[in-house]
């Protein structure tokens, strides 16, 4: 809203669309029920505990993830690798996910620190 100088800003949005809001009638204006919780805390903490254990263990076994810096000034992550040679002789893959952690975390790290950073300063 240009009156109270208020801005919107939307990233990364694509297909955007948009439709005019139905005004609904007093009728339809009943107090709404809290909203249903799907989410079981307990169950999602033993998930999030889980996978925090298998990175830790893909992260002992194949390495990867140090962040640097490139002259670019791109954040890169190494890559992870075949550290023994029983992996090696048994033509074992490294899982695409554990690649694609540490890719999506250079990302971050760089957008952070070229879109974030210099606004903080």
């Amino acid at each position: 809203d240009e009156g109270d100088a208020t801005n919107l800003w939307l990233v990364g949005t694509s297909e955007l669309r948009c439709r005019r809001k139905r005004v609904a009638s007093e009728e339809e204006k009943a107090p709404l029920e809290k909203a249903p919780y799907f989410l079981v805390d307990d169950e999602f903490a033993a998930f999030l505990k889980a996978e925090e254990n298998r990175y830790a263990a893909l992260q002992k076994r194949f390495g990867g993830g140090e962040m640097d810096t490139s002259p670019t000034g791109d954040v890169v992550a190494s890559a992870p690798s075949l550290r023994n040679a029983a992996d090696r002789l048994n033509h074992t893959k490294i899982p695409e996910d554990y690649v694609k952690f540490h890719e999506a975390g250079a990302q971050m790290l760089s957008f952070y620190r070229k879109e974030i950073v210099p606004w903080t300063l």
